[in-house]
């Protein structure tokens, strides 16, 4: 329920709808604490890493360590960087069939490579961790709301299927830019 409250919140824009004090409470039940959960943290990685899961993209055994070590990176918060990108190595090995995967995919921007991957983990992570700890209020919410929206209006087919499918996993990539971006971290464009 939190997440569909929070995608009609994302994609109406209309706070007699649902509010964005609501929103704010229904991203913190759809976060919660993963460590609460091994089965909420699976299905965060399994959708995290989904394009990587493909069978043209290396083994079965490296498919599944890949979902095992992000499972683990979502359910403790941490992960070791080096062990990581050994495990999503494989994926990226076959650049034709990435990019064959990348194609048939026909949804939005997924890392080229394991550091990339990383990045976006960060992001989502802390993302995770500052609406877990009260780093975000309804100001940032709207923040977030304002650049997704701008972002995606722009495309004349939006919302599609996949915008929908994917709606959690950018809001959070969203969310923990705007976190960096407000700690100075990262320069806006």
């Amino acid at each position: 329920m939190a997440e569909f409250v929070l995608v009609c919140w994302l994609f109406i824009g209309d706070d007699d709808l649902v509010s964005t004090r609501q929103a704010l409470r229904a991203l913190r039940t759809y976060v919660g604490d993963p460590r609460g959960s091994r089965a909420w943290a699976k299905a965060r990685a399994a959708q995290f890493v989904h394009p990587l899961c493909d069978p043209r993209l290396g083994t079965a055994r490296s498919r599944r360590e890949l979902l095992k070590a992000f499972t683990e990176a979502f359910y403790t918060g941490t992960y070791n960087r080096e062990d990581l990108i050994a495990k999503c190595a494989p994926q990226f090995e076959d650049k034709s069939a990435f990019g064959d995967v990348l194609q048939s995919l026909g949804r939005g921007p997924v890392p080229g490579q394991p550091e990339a991957l990383l990045l976006h983990l960060d992001v989502v992570l802390r993302a995770g961790k500052a609406v877990q700890n009260g780093g975000v209020d309804q100001d940032v919410l709207e923040e977030v709301r304002a650049q997704y929206l701008k972002m995606r209006r722009a495309d004349p087919e939006w919302p599609t299927r996949s915008d929908l499918e994917d709606a959690m996993s950018l809001m959070l990539v969203s969310l923990g830019l705007v976190l960096l971006a407000r700690s100075g971290w990262l320069s806006p464009v």
